[in-house]
């Protein structure tokens, strides 16, 4: 059935590329073309898995992504306006003072040491006596369990500064490549507040935020090209965009495995290439392994998928029962081990098949509205720079879907979904310093 769930996903591709009138600019094509990579991985790595899925499995997947896309359609048809891209033959230029820019990378890093130095003294209590190198694979464990303690003062400082942070990389990345595909050269100094909060990342000893970046990159690439090349052919922005993408996809692959073999280094002693098989296809193992196992029953509604919700309740006096910070593991292979079950079985264990798959209907309608809406706004306001932020978390969340359901985290958790709306305004209104231009086909600019 993987052989005929990888044929399928590629069929899938081919017509949601052609439904979205040949745009890359979709949710349902992104989490159709991971799944069909994560198939990919899991055929390649067959003799790590040691055994086929099963046909629930496979319908599973499809009906789900083809929901999406359904969803994905009614979202795009609210914002009526837009009906072909790409739309415009006038881009608007970002100008941003050098000063603005050293600045607030001088502070990034400021912000990276404090953390890192807080890191350092905690990874003492808990037994690190390999030095400060060993900083990271020391305590990684322990924050991603929720057990880290601050040792330095005034840390939730550093905490703000990371948040304000984050939106600032995410805004200079659009920057960049806005100015990159309207100006035809990249002014790389743009890139150092993404470098500064790069390196904070360090700090925190995730790899998360680093997908996350990449993922922006992604969207930026493919929104500056559509909304600023309307005299250009789709089918030619298309390879363009193709190329980038490879490009920072390639660099991207080699930092994040990389880095986690550095950081966790290689126990289970994989070769790279099966290292790679085994973290991609093991989630579509996930579901099938959950779908034969299934958990026991909940013991209230959305244990799992408003689990944010009720932690956020909680601390006003409700008394709702939290799931553990890290899901049940499963064994597949020779003892070869995951956690990671798709973006569907936390919501199959919630709420059922049928809902959890009518579910993906919604999620779609949202990723659609705000993929045009992205297209129609004048991108030169905080409002603007607020809705970029918000499709890329989207799409984020739909390029995670091969392997978790991160449209909980984002949707459901108040405090996430503030971070992303409202907190980034703020950041952006009072935090950025920039002048736009608007820049003709002809060269032309005029000042706004």
């Amino acid at each position: 059935m993987i052989y005929i769930l990888l044929v399928c996903l590629i069929v899938l591709l081919i017509a949601f590329y052609f439904v979205n009138n040949r745009s890359y600019l979709s949710v349902s094509f992104f989490a159709t073309a991971v799944f069909a990579l994560s198939a990919l991985c899991y055929i390649w790595g067959l003799r790590l898995f040691e055994k086929d899925i099963e046909e629930k499995t496979f319908y599973c997947i499809i009906i789900s992504l083809i929901f999406l896309m359904m969803g994905e359609q009614v979202g795009k048809k609210i914002n009526v306006r837009l009906r072909y891209l790409p739309i415009n033959n006038k881009g608007q230029v970002y100008v941003i003072k050098n000063s603005y820019i050293y600045s607030i990378t001088v502070v990034m890093l400021l912000i990276f040491i404090y953390r890192f130095i807080d890191l350092y003294l905690f990874s003492l209590t808990i037994g690190n006596h390999r030095g400060i190198l060993a900083t990271i694979s020391s305590t990684r464990l322990s924050y991603a369990m929720g057990e880290y303690k601050t040792i330095l003062p005034f840390y939730f400082l550093s905490v703000i500064g990371t948040l304000i942070a984050e939106i600032l990389a995410y805004f200079f990345i659009y920057v960049f490549v806005n100015n990159c595909v309207i100006l035809k050269y990249p002014n790389f100094k743009l890139l150092l507040p993404v470098m500064g909060y790069s390196i904070i990342v360090v700090a925190l000893t995730e790899r998360i935020p680093y997908i996350k970046i990449a993922v922006y990159f992604f969207i930026s690439i493919i929104i500056a090209n559509y909304r600023n090349n309307a005299k250009k052919k789709i089918v030619k922005i298309n390879s363009k965009i193709v190329k980038s993408i490879i490009k920072i996809g390639i660099l991207f692959s080699a930092f994040f495995f990389g880095y986690g073999m550095f950081v966790r280094g290689s126990a289970d002693e994989l070769t790279l290439s099966e290292t790679i098989a085994a973290y991609v296809g093991a989630p579509i193992y996930g579901l099938n392994h959950y779908l034969q196992n299934p958990w026991g029953k909940n013991t209230e509604f959305g244990y799992y998928t408003l689990s944010g919700l009720h932690r956020t309740l909680n601390r006003f006096g409700a008394a709702y029962g939290i799931p553990r910070f890290h899901l049940d593991m499963f064994e597949y292979g020779n003892q070869l081990t995951s956690n990671i079950y798709t973006y569907l079985v936390l919501p199959i264990q919630d709420y059922g098949m049928l809902l959890a798959l009518f579910l993906r209907i919604p999620i779609g309608l949202l990723n659609g509205f705000f993929q045009t809406k992205m297209m129609l706004i004048n991108m030169k306001n905080a409002g603007g720079i607020v809705v970029y932020i918000f499709t890329g978390i989207l799409f984020y969340c739909g390029l995670m879907a091969f392997c978790a359901d991160q449209y909980i985290e984002y949707l459901l958790t108040p405090q996430t979904f503030i971070k992303y709306t409202l907190f980034a305004w703020v950041v952006i209104k009072f935090f950025t310093r920039y002048q736009v231009y608007n820049v003709t086909t002809e060269g032309e600019k005029q000042h706004e």
